[in-house]
């Protein structure tokens, strides 16, 4: 039997000298091999990523990340310090040397950090994730999202050269490069290159620093055979395995399913919906007798021929109230950020267009944002004071081959855009057929069964149908109703306008008219249809509001083609050769007022109230404070709650376990519960690791008089002669209340935070082992007045 002293306190640590701090940072051979398989690991992972940046300076990026962040670790473990220095210390090399490697151009000279240099690395930290995600890749290769991987490297390295120092078992070592994996599999694309080189390659990584620290656990003695013969025997098993992995991997069930990546899930938060249907607007533009943008200049194109279609706006969705942009039906699609280039997915030969914008092009609400092209781009180039601007808030819509600027970005006067972009052709025969189904709600335009089947007359295909709705739609007359005596023919193309429109004694309407009725007929004979928006471009290069036009674009087997308004449009010359039963008066006709241009379902938060005199009368301070709060609980709010709901969890299994010991078991078992529970408090402060031992020798350990005096009235109450009575139970637990109380007294309000969340108590020895620093945020002995941290006097009581 071993005799316990219980005043025997725990040795503490003695002062160090600069020169034994020193020698305390050399680094054993076995350290740097642990380092050097982290490192390694981690570049693999990264390597991950090659298809989503351009260049491959995201991989030297992240090699700093991982080497600073191993540097932390050791240094931390080296000295002895408090784990919590490892993040702050990485929070401050990922603002100073990330100034430098990721947002140089917002630093002083390139590399010192300044207030720009600091804020954009915190906003990249946080909402760079979801904006990688979101952007088409490749992104730029030297841009702010550069500080992703350098501070994957950094929490890698770091992270993973802990585990490997701090765990005596092989296994554990590989969790943080398999996290890392995990993550940069998220972040990356389903495209990837080589993934079978880099699989193989972390496999034989993997194995091959699992088979190092397993030998360093055990000898195999009296096999007969030399270290290098088993070192070749391992090494050949492992070339084998990996060989026939790579060869008949991809056979095994599951080999072909598709990488899970983020980018296929997370939608572009792009809300496009709250931006107004430029098409609701079009008599201001046609009509000459309105006199406001009919003969305004609002942009100049070179390198088109005359007479090509210029779009300016693809509208996809219809609502039954307008035709609008729908910003893509599912995630992966919509308007995403645009990487270092876009990718090739259209066909055919890029023309060169440069567009010069004016300025009533910029004082045009509803068109400021949208970027003119002729179709599906291959380049995108700005050009004037803006770019930088522009280029933020530029997203693109692969699907409709749309840009638009966002973030309130307008093109202004004088800006400057070099396309690259490819014409759709006009080859829709009799023979087309559907290239898909139409993504418009049936339901928005069932309205039209009828009229579909009335105007399609005896055709048997899809085709036939859409060219004879087109004919039947050629013979109307053409009218905006700004024309005297025309007034009745009001703008929109809501269901009812356009049941007015199809029903009418005449066949009257607008470019607005004709071209959102034939998109519905089209999409009801099975032909995906969407309206564009956009100009005819006249002789010169010139466009102005005259030239403005509707046409219908439908997705073939050969891919979209463009439905020319001439085609099913009537010549504006051709006006109605009867007027319309209900005449307003002629006085009226210019004042007819247009509909909301807005989708249906936009935020009515958005929109501006209108008393009955017609006073113009915004939203109140509290509305717009409601507004801004709700913002800001939309980002910060889901975070926020996974953590209150983590912190709640671990509050209430920790006092569901206390009332459990309290009140559960007999007497005696009550009472060596009231130990474990002052036991554990102390675990959570980080004054004792291991359970091991008896309460003396655990009292010991932990240094503290009340501590020692508790486990001595538990040992007892225990070993007493008598079982212990309720009374004593219960004063023994108000003990140990006051017990925990005073260890708690004793720190300051943080530490006492942090030790009533921390988890230690709960997890498995195995777990729960892992040495740390107690929980006492010092500071560093070279950051001390004197150098020398002051001894602890020992307790003689």
């Amino acid at each position: 039997m071993r005799v316990v002293n219980p005043d025997a306190a725990v040795e503490n640590s003695r002062s160090r000298t600069l020169t034994e701090r020193i020698k305390e940072l050399s680094v054993t051979s076995t350290e740097l091999i642990d380092a050097a398989f982290v490192m390694l690991l981690g570049l693999a992972a990264l390597a991950g990523l090659v298809t989503t940046f351009d260049t491959l300076h995201f991989l030297l990026v992240g090699a700093l990340g991982l080497l600073l962040g191993m540097l932390t670790a050791h240094l931390v473990l080296s000295l002895r310090w408090h784990w919590a220095w490892i993040p702050v210390i990485l929070v401050v090399w990922y603002f100073l040397v990330g100034s430098a490697v990721a947002v140089h151009e917002y630093a002083f000279a390139g590399f010192l950090p300044t207030l720009a240099s600091l804020s954009e690395l915190a906003r990249v930290a946080v909402n760079g994730w979801k904006e990688l995600v979101t952007t088409l890749p490749p992104v730029v290769g030297d841009g702010s999202y550069l500080a992703l991987p350098f501070l994957l490297g950094l929490l890698a390295g770091a992270l993973g050269l802990v585990v490997a120092r701090r765990s005596r078992r092989a296994a554990p070592a590989l969790i943080t490069p398999v996290v890392l994996l995990v993550v940069v599999t998220l972040l990356g694309t389903r495209q990837t290159l080589a993934p079978l080189i880099q699989g193989l390659g972390l496999a034989a990584l993997g194995f091959g620093w699992l088979a190092v620290r397993n030998r360093r656990r055990r000898q195999l003695t009296g096999t007969g055979r030399s270290p290098r013969a088993g070192l070749l025997t391992g090494a050949g098993l492992l070339a084998a395995a990996l060989v026939l992995g790579g060869l008949f991997g991809g056979l095994l069930p599951g080999g072909d399913t598709p990488r899970w990546v983020l980018r296929e899930y997370v939608r572009p938060p792009v809300e496009v919906k709250d931006l107004s249907s430029p098409l609701v607007g079009f008599r201001v533009y046609s009509s000459q007798n309105l006199n406001q943008l009919w003969d305004a200049e609002l942009l100049t194109v070179t390198g088109v021929p005359a007479n090509s279609l210029l779009r300016f706006a693809v509208l996809d969705d219809y609502t039954g109230h307008t035709w609008s942009a729908s910003g893509g039906a599912s995630a992966g699609s919509g308007f995403q950020r645009i990487g270092a280039r876009l990718p090739e997915l259209v066909d055919g030969t890029p023309s060169a267009v440069t567009i010069t914008f004016a300025a009533d092009y910029e004082r045009t609400r509803e068109l400021g944002p949208w970027l003119p092209s002729l179709g599906g781009n291959t380049d995108i180039d700005f050009g004037g004071a803006t770019t930088r601007t522009h280029l933020s808030s530029l997203r693109y819509n692969l699907a409709t081959g749309q840009g638009l600027l966002t973030e309130g970005d307008r093109f202004r006067d004088g800006d400057v855009v070099q396309l690259a972009s490819v014409p759709l052709t006009s080859n829709f025969d009799a023979n087309s057929q559907p290239g898909g189904q139409p993504s418009v709600n049936p339901a928005s335009y069932s309205f039209l069964a009828t009229t579909g089947q009335k105007w399609g007359g005896a055709a048997t295909t899809g085709a036939q149908q859409v060219l004879e709705i087109a004919t039947h739609l050629k013979g109307g007359y053409w009218s905006d109703g700004t024309v005297a005596g025309q007034a009745d023919y009001l703008p929109g193309h809501s269901q009812g306008r356009l049941s007015n429109f199809v029903l009418g004694d005449q066949l009257v309407g607008s470019d607005e008219q004709y071209a959102a009725t034939f998109a519905l007929l089209c999409n009801q004979a099975g032909f995906p249809a969407r309206v564009v928006f956009g100009a005819v471009v006249p002789e010169g290069g010139t466009i102005k509001g005259q030239n403005v036009s509707a046409w219908v674009e439908l997705e073939t087997e050969q891919g979209w083609q463009a439905i020319a308004p001439q085609v099913f449009i009537p010549d504006r010359n051709r006006t109605p050769d009867q007027l319309p039963q209900t005449r307003s008066q002629d006085k009226n006709a210019t004042n007819v007022p247009p509909p909301n241009s807005s989708r249906v379902d936009s935020n009515p938060m958005d929109s501006v109230e209108n008393d009955l005199n017609g006073t113009k009368v915004t939203n109140n301070w509290w509305a717009g404070f409601l507004k801004v709060l709700l913002a800001i609980l939309r980002v910060v709010g889901p975070p926020l709650a996974v953590i209150v709901a983590l912190l709640t969890a671990i509050a209430v299994a920790k006092a569901l376990r206390r009332y459990r010991r309290r009140t559960s078991g007999t007497a005696s078992r009550r009472v060596a519960a009231a130990w474990h529970d002052v036991f554990d408090q102390c675990r959570d402060l980080g004054m004792i690791l291991s359970t091991k031992g008896t309460r003396l020798e655990q009292s010991a350990a932990i240094g503290q008089p009340g501590v020692r005096q508790f486990a001595v009235a538990v040992n007892t109450a225990t070993f007493g002669p008598e079982d212990p009575t309720p009374a004593e139970v219960t004063a023994l637990w108000t003990t140990a209340a006051a017990t925990r109380k005073q260890l708690l007294g004793s720190l300051g309000r943080w530490q006492r935070l942090v030790a009533r969340f921390n988890i230690r108590s709960l997890l498995p020895e195995r777990l729960a082992g892992i040495r740390l620093p107690r929980l006492n945020l010092e500071r560093p002995e070279w950051m001390s007045g004197s150098g020398r941290r002051a001894v602890p006097a020992q307790s003689n009581s």
